[in-house]
């Protein structure tokens, strides 16, 4: 389920769900909040939903050196 709560000036929403990692972004408005947090969930409901975080943190040089490895 998502929340949103009020930081400063912006919106963050927050999505905590069993089986997948807690996600948060933060936003301009409530209502860009609210439907960024239901496209979220109904990706995780349809099962479509890839977890991106390790892929954008990933440098060169790991990606590189995973390679060479094989």
């Amino acid at each position: 389920m998502a929340c949103r709560e009020k930081r400063g000036s912006t919106w963050r929403a927050q999505i905590r769900r069993k089986e997948y990692p807690t996600l948060s972004a933060t936003f301009e408005t409530t209502a860009e909040a609210q439907r960024r947090a239901a496209e979220i969930e109904g990706d995780m409901s349809r099962a479509r939903f890839v977890d991106m975080h390790a892929p954008e943190s990933t440098t060169l040089a790991e990606a590189l050196g995973r390679y060479l490895l094989r």
